[in-house]
Parts: structure tokens; sequence; C-alpha cells
């Protein structure tokens, strides 16, 4: 898949902005804070119906306005697309493809792949397990539509108990009958969605492996595991068995909302003893094997959108990632960074043809062809 063109009104730091693209490779050039990764997230925005920053809609709008739309035209296997955003402070957005609104939001999810990488995701890594869950979820969901359907279902079906649980806190007597009835679609949708998360690490972790083994030049072995709860148990057991504590905290605490995945560098875990460079090259590893994946799942070549990636990252290591980049099949790539003779070296040492474009608080010009 190729971007065309990128048309932005009132988005972040952009009051209006056209652009027509002519290169697979597009680098963004530009001193911190000009609107660079905006730009990216425009992108991303566009082919996953949000930002990957802000999950307030209103906080992407431009200061002082109440509206933004972003339009993009995207080449795949011969044929253009038009996708059209649009969100208005305090309405629903709104997404359609090719003059054409989606029924429900979540239908855009898997049309238009598409992979984000940035320094900030070193939070796979460190942060809690949501994160983790939340960066698998939408890798299957982009190949997955069943998945994706099981998962809102199971998040809806949640919250409706929490919420009952909840209720207890007045003094009304807990509905059993209806405590089975969530129960019982707790069970439906997480036994689903257990069973494919399993088929993803299955498939996920000798990606992720052999592109670790290339971005290290072989130094370190990695590998990642699946935790949960069902793995050993059944899920109306341990319903069941917590009820009473589900009942005082008014929140349930057993099911596929409590999984993880643990990331190991020599047997021991990336968090505690992977260096620096270690953690990033094994987040552009779990990044990389993402689009593989879906790739392999769906026949479509993802998006790449890398965001100020060669920060602090050693040459050897920034060029072992760049040559996995053009050695294999992918969609348009983006690169952002703030040294444009820094990236146009590099990228003219691999003979590829790219464009440079140079921005300056949302106002961009191209720069240089190759």
């Amino acid at each position: 898949m190729i971007v065309e063109t990128i048309q932005l009104i009132n988005f972040k730091n952009y009051s209006a902005l056209e652009l027509s693209l002519n290169a697979p490779v597009t680098c963004i050039v530009g001193d911190n804070g000009m609107g660079k990764t905006n730009l990216l997230d425009a992108v991303f925005y566009s082919c996953l119906s949000k930002s990957y920053f802000n999950a307030v809609e209103k906080q992407n709008i431009k200061t002082g306005e109440d509206f933004f739309t972003i339009k993009m035209r995207i080449k795949e296997a011969e044929k253009s697309h038009q996708i059209f955003c649009n969100y208005l402070n305090g309405e629903k957005k709104v997404i359609k493809k090719n003059n054409k609104a989606y029924k429900r939001v979540a239908d855009h999810i898997g049309q238009f792949p598409c992979v984000m990488i940035t320094p900030g995701d070193l939070y796979l890594i460190n942060e809690y397990s949501e994160e983790r869950r939340k960066c698998v979820d939408s890798i299957i969901s982009q190949y997955d539509a069943n998945y994706l359907n099981n998962l809102l279902q199971y998040h809806k079906t949640l919250s409706q108990r929490n919420a009952l649980l909840k209720s207890t806190d007045n003094g009304r007597p807990l509905d059993m009958d209806l405590i089975q009835v969530f129960d019982q679609q707790l069970n439906q949708y997480g036994q689903q969605i257990h069973q494919s998360r399993q088929e993803f690490i299955t498939a996920f972790v000798p990606l992720v492996q052999s592109i670790y083994k290339d971005i290290s030049s072989n130094r370190e072995q990695v590998t990642c595991f699946y935790k949960s709860q069902l793995v050993d148990h059944n899920l109306l057991d341990l319903l069941a068995k917590d009820l009473d504590k589900d009942k005082i905290m008014g929140r349930t605490h057993a099911g596929i909302h409590k999984d993880d995945y643990q990331f190991l560098i020599n047997d021991m875990p990336v968090k505690k003893y992977g260096s620096q460079g270690q953690q990033k090259s094994f987040v552009f590893a779990l990044k990389l094997a993402q689009a593989r994946l879906i790739t392999a799942k769906t026949g479509k070549f993802p998006i790449l959108l890398l965001d100020d990636i060669f920060d602090r990252l050693d040459l050897s290591r920034m060029k072992n990632l760049l040559g996995i980049l053009f050695e294999h099949t992918f969609g348009h790539i983006f690169l952002s960074d703030t040294e444009e003779a820094r990236v146009s070296q590099i990228l003219k040492d691999f003979e590829i043809n790219f464009e440079v474009l140079t921005i300056d608080n949302g106002n961009l010009a191209f720069n240089e062809k190759a």
C-alpha cells in the first residue's frame, strides 16, 4: 500500500495541509516540536480510525478550533482508495471509505494495515500488562475481524458485570441469574479470544526471533511467552471462585482481561536485564514481526511509520534495521528524523527510491529525491 495524497484541516498543529507523495519511502526531517510526529499520526489515524497517541478525540483538534478533518488516498494493488476522517467536538467521529460511511467505525480496522514505531514504545517492555494486551489486540484485530468482534463483546459484557457488582454498594442484593448470564457470555467470548491469542503467539515468536537476530547480528537470543489464567483453568470455575471477592471490590478479577506477555533476552526479563539498545531492538523486532504477520495473514503490506527511531541507536543496529526494512516487501515507509544529512546518506547507501520533506511548524517543503 502506497500513500498518494494527504490533506489535513485543524489536525493537531496543522491548520491546512495538502501533500502529494511520489516515492515508496518518505523522510520527514525537522526540529522537535515542528509536526513530524503529528503527520505520521494522521496517517495512522486514517488507517486505524484513531490516534496512536491521544485516545481523547478533542485533543487531536488544533487549539482554538472545534473540528478536524483528514483525507488520504492510498493505492493498493493498482486501485486507489479515498479515506475520510472527521471529528466535530462533542459529536461522533465519521470514517468513510470511497465516500461510503461505515456502519461501525470498528469495521474500518484491517482495511489498511499500519504499524507505528516510536521511541515511546519502550512502554511495551517497561509498563503494565494492559499496554501489552492492547498492542497484541491491535495486531490480531488488523487481520481477524472475528477477534475484534469477540473482544468488543467481551469488554461490553465485562463492563455490565462490573456495573452489576457495584450496584450492591447501596444494599441491593446481587442478581445471581444475571451474573450467570454474564459469566456464560464472558466464557464464550473469552475462550475464543484465548484461542486466538495462543495461535498468535505461536506464529509471532519465530518472526520476532528471526528479526531480532538480524538487528543484533545474532548477539542475543530472545523469546516471548503468553501468560493467561485460562491456560490451566476454566473461566467459569474462576468466576465462581472469585465471586465473593468480586462483590467486595466491585470488579471482575478473573478473565482474559488479566492476560499478559513476557519478553525475555537470554532467558532473562528484557525489562530488568536488557540495555537500552537491546530494549529498543526488541521493540523494533516486535513491531516488524507485527507487519510480517499481518502480511502473512492478509496478503497486504502494511504502511510503516518510524518516528525518530534513530535517536540513541548505534550505527550498526541502525543499518541492520534499515537493511531488514529494505530487503523485505512492506507498504509505504515513513521515516522522521531531526538530522537530514544522516537520514539522507543512510538511505542513499541502500540505493532506494526516497523523498525528503523538511517541516517547520506545520509547513512542509520537498527537499530531495533520490
